[in-house]
């Protein structure tokens, strides 16, 4: 997700600075880009029994991107161990040796996906 942010003029809040990298990532996810920038930016908390509308820094969108990045990744990595796992269970393929080279290609790729993250 390598979207931008900039600061509103006179004020503290973050606005999407441009929606061409929203756009894909939304679309890959099947989200509502505008809603996705509207809820990044100013996300609804519970303050008591009232749901209230807060204003984001450019930093703190910064985080709520990069976390929701990571939990994404997170998700997508235990699916994919669990359909290996399952695809391992049904075959006489030697687990051990499989798994083996897995990881070690897969730890590569976590590896460009966390200098992606930290950009």
């Amino acid at each position: 997700m390598n979207m931008k942010f900039k600061q509103k003029p006179r004020e503290e809040q973050a606005e999407p600075d441009g929606t061409e990298s929203a756009d894909k990532c939304c679309f890959l996810l099947g989200m509502n880009s505008s809603e996705f920038l509207k809820f990044l930016c100013n996300p609804r908390v519970k303050v008591g029994t009232e749901m209230v509308t807060k204003g984001q820094t450019v930093d703190q969108v910064t985080y709520s991107k990069a976390a929701l990045a990571k939990a994404v990744f997170e998700r997508l990595f235990n699916w994919l161990c669990v359909n290996i796992n399952e695809a391992l269970a049904s075959t006489r393929v030697s687990k051990q040796c499989f798994f083996s080279h897995f990881t070690s290609f897969f730890f590569k790729k976590i590896s460009i996906f966390d200098e992606i993250l930290n950009f």
